[in-house]
């Protein structure tokens, strides 16, 4: 008779718990300013009282906390290499400050899609996609410090242009050599821009019901104090803390099993795709020169002799000249090893 009881909210209609309750999900309290879909609990005797939380099924398990503390070092340490080099690239004092870090069903992140953010989506070689997500005003305040305005944004926008997404995208570019610093200690990451997208109907990598963690930035880029989020899929957050979760025997299971899994490992990593990439060295232009340019208008390059940078994801492996193979457009190596660019005579 002193057991504790749970009372649940007849008012909230028991489709819901027949729905949701149970299927893969953890339960798990929350504050007053819940969704309609969540369950109003209390829980009565010995003194105890919690009257008006919520219990949320379709929630994801929170991380553990060893794991957390890793990842929020991880994300700080990423905060730390944007800010001075975004305030270097865009000549304004910017500084990245981690908010907040938590587990989030991929239903939040389409759901922010009618909001008409900026994405960026982030290949890794592990085959997962990460989501850079920004409000349209930070983009647009970023895009014309880039091209040399004030960056006030005192204009509303509500679209961008293809040649801002572009150099929007370039900056982004720019930032993952410091994202993939940051995730060194858990992940080798090597992560390379897919697209930038400003269309709230284009497809996103993390499907709806998907797991994830959602990583809150504060962003201060002069005046203005905007926020940006970055979603870690389920997939490459399991890839980076699989060393932190206790092992589990598998009966019969040989010590030498163990090993040769290791070596497994190593053999798949081998395997992996990655994408090379042969890039002409950047062009000096002028904002003035970038808004008047139209479709015919030739830019002009370098020398057709001067050989072109061959990279492997963001790392240089050489030098190549233009060529062609079987009819088609192709490069011919002329050096490796990062030694000194070989000329065809």
């Amino acid at each position: 008779p002193n057991a504790p009881k749970l009372r649940i909210d007849s008012s909230v209609g028991g489709g819901f718990l027949r729905r949701f309750g149970g299927v893969g999900r953890t339960a798990h309290f929350r504050g007053p300013g819940a969704d309609r879909h969540g369950v109003n609990v209390s829980v009565e005797g010995d003194n105890v009282a919690r009257s008006g939380q919520v219990v949320d099924f379709r929630r994801p398990a929170p991380l553990l906390v060893d794991q957390a503390k890793l990842v929020r070092a991880v994300q700080d340490d990423l905060a730390e290499r944007l800010s001075p080099m975004l305030s270097s690239r865009l000549r304004t004092p910017c500084r990245f400050i981690v908010a907040d870090q938590e587990m989030v069903s991929g239903d939040e992140l389409h759901a922010e899609s009618a909001e008409h953010p900026v994405t960026a989506v982030i290949d890794s070689p592990i085959g997962a996609q990460l989501v850079w997500r920004f409000p349209i005003q930070l983009a647009s305040i970023v895009i014309d410090l880039l091209l040399g305005g004030s960056g006030r944004g005192e204009t509303a926008v509500e679209s961008l242009t293809e040649i801002e997404v572009q150099v929007l995208g370039r900056l982004v570019e720019q930032c993952l050599a410091s994202l993939s610093v940051a995730w060194t200690p858990l992940l080798q990451l090597r992560p390379r821009l897919v697209a930038v997208q400003t269309d709230p109907e284009a497809l996103l990598p993390i499907a709806a019901g998907e797991p994830a963690l959602r990583v809150r930035f504060r962003v201060v880029l002069g005046p203005h104090d905007l926020e940006s989020a970055i979603w870690i899929p389920n997939g490459m957050l399991a890839a980076a803390l699989r060393g932190l979760e206790p092992a589990q025997p598998v009966p019969g299971q040989r010590a030498v099993d163990a090993i040769g899994g290791g070596a497994l490992d190593v053999e798949v990593l081998r395997s992996v795709p990655i994408g090379v990439t042969v890039a002409f060295p950047p062009v000096p232009m002028t904002p003035a020169a970038i808004l008047d340019l139209a479709v015919g208008d030739v830019i002009p390059l370098h020398p057709v002799v001067q050989p072109l940078e061959l990279s492997a994801g963001d790392v240089r492996i050489g030098w190549v000249l233009p060529a062609q193979h079987a009819g088609r457009t192709a490069c011919q190596v002329t050096t490796l090893d990062r030694r000194s660019p070989l000329t065809r005579s």
